[in-house]
């Protein structure tokens, strides 16, 4: 995973300039305290943090790019 993330995917996030803070002995620390107080106690499957109040849907037509938009409960 550690390579697949700094090979393959930093080079087009950060343009081959990688992100001076990143550190890949530290991958899968996280802060869970924090995670938890903006998605929730559920996770990202049921939104019930911070989060509940952020809503995109009026912006989706400003969408310049081919999108896939998944919604359902067997999605």
């Amino acid at each position: 995973m550690n390579a697949a993330r700094g090979e393959g995917y930093f080079p087009y996030l950060y343009q081959n300039h990688p992100d001076p803070n990143y550190d890949p002995v530290s991958n899968g620390i996280m802060a869970w305290d924090l995670y938890r107080q903006m998605w929730g106690s559920h996770g990202e499957f049921v939104v019930d943090g911070n989060l509940t109040s952020v809503e995109y849907t009026d912006k989706l037509l400003t969408l310049k790019v081919p999108t896939l938009i998944t919604v359902g409960d067997n999605d």
